[in-house]
């Protein structure tokens, strides 16, 4: 399989992980208080389980890095000011 569409596989399949943190938002998910606690406690189980990395960071590190991210491809789509 070429780079390129190696590259465009996985931006295929981030997009659809995007998809999915908006239908989240859209349903309140992300409001809730409780479903911030469902969301770390799922993490906390994945991480136990070891489907994650074994250097998993902890959960309020992973939603800085997903703040930082957002903010970074929110830039790009807007271009320069």
């Amino acid at each position: 399989m070429s780079s390129a569409l190696k590259a465009a596989s996985a931006a295929a399949r981030f997009a659809h992980h995007w998809h999915d943190v908006t239908r989240l938002d859209a349903a309140g998910f992300v409001d809730s208080a409780a479903a911030g606690r469902a969301l770390a406690q799922d993490y906390q189980r994945m991480v136990e389980d070891g489907l994650l990395l074994d250097d998993a960071e902890p959960f309020v590190v992973l939603l800085q890095r997903c703040q930082a991210l957002a903010d970074k491809v929110n830039a790009a789509v807007r271009g320069p000011s």
